[in-house]
């Protein structure tokens, strides 16, 4: 077991963004910063052990998100990304069909990614598992 006053310490000393770190690491939605050519500048912890628990693969920085896009929505995910690189903030729910027969719905919301004077950077993916509440809605 830790001490409570040894981890205060040791938060007190943080940086901003070793917070930010701990929040995008320890939350419930996964986190996707792409650049403006779509490629993958970052991503948290929890899209990086999803990705490979479903699909057995490695999301890793620098790949192209569109290399990891089913190709019947490569077309849909280019025609967001036009519109948020434009400055528009769009939602996706998605189907998402896995290797181990699982089905998730999986809602996704795409948003302009500004640096300090405003300029759009790049696209800010967060994504939610939804199936649950999409079960529970058929139910009802």
């Amino acid at each position: 077991m830790t001490n409570p006053s040894s981890d205060i310490k040791m938060m007190d000393s943080m940086s901003f963004g070793e917070y930010m770190s701990l929040i995008v690491n320890n939350s419930d939605i996964n986190y996707i910063l792409l650049d403006t050519d779509l490629k993958i500048i970052a991503l948290n912890d929890r899209v990086k052990h999803q990705f490979s628990k479903y699909s057995g693969n490695t999301l890793q920085e620098g790949i192209s998100i569109l290399d990891i896009t089913p190709e019947d929505n490569k077309e849909k995910i280019k025609e967001i990304a036009n519109k948020v690189l434009q400055g528009s903030t769009e939602t996706n729910i998605n189907r998402v069909n896995f290797g181990n027969e699982t089905e998730k719905v999986v809602s996704s919301t795409f948003k302009p990614a500004m640096d300090a004077q405003g300029r759009i950077v790049g696209i800010l993916i967060s994504s939610t598992d939804i199936t649950i509440f999409k079960q529970q809605e058929a139910v009802s």
